[in-house]
């Protein structure tokens, strides 16, 4: 997969293609950190070492427009191993639209500032191995 780089004002159609993993531009956008759609599965993913994170409800219909054209939708907080992490459940509506897990992702100290390279990275084990990624998951408890 090929990062690259959108903007929230562009067409869903622009950030359709299976062979790149979409990052938005703006720093501060609002849920998740990046996109891909693969194997008619769309998947998106918040890098965070905060205990504590929202799901914000108009990014959650960002990313469900973005995904619009998957079978299937999950919603993936990467997390460091061991970290505890804390989520407000979302509404009944995204509850349904979306599949939501936990991966935790080894790094070493301070590595978490470069949030595109990570996300790479789990795209690339997503990539690589969409079976046996999943089951991997954690479940985040409803």
């Amino acid at each position: 997969m090929t990062p690259a780089v959108y903007s929230s004002k562009s067409l869903n159609s622009t950030t359709l293609d299976p062979a790149n993993y979409f990052i938005p531009s703006a720093s501060n956008n609002p849920t998740f950190d990046s996109f891909c759609l693969l194997d008619e599965k769309g998947f998106g993913m918040q890098l965070t070492i905060g205990k504590e994170h929202g799901l914000d409800k108009k990014g959650l219909r960002m990313l469900y427009s973005r995904l619009e054209g998957s079978k299937e939708r999950y919603f993936v907080f990467v997390i460091p191993p061991g970290q505890q992490l804390r989520c407000e459940k979302p509404s009944a509506l995204y509850m349904r639209r979306f599949k939501y897990f936990v991966l935790e992702l080894p790094m070493s100290d301070g590595e978490y500032i470069f949030i595109s390279s990570h996300l790479y990275r789990a795209f690339m084990v997503l990539q690589l191995q969409v079976q046996m990624w999943l089951p991997l998951l954690k479940r985040v408890s409803r």
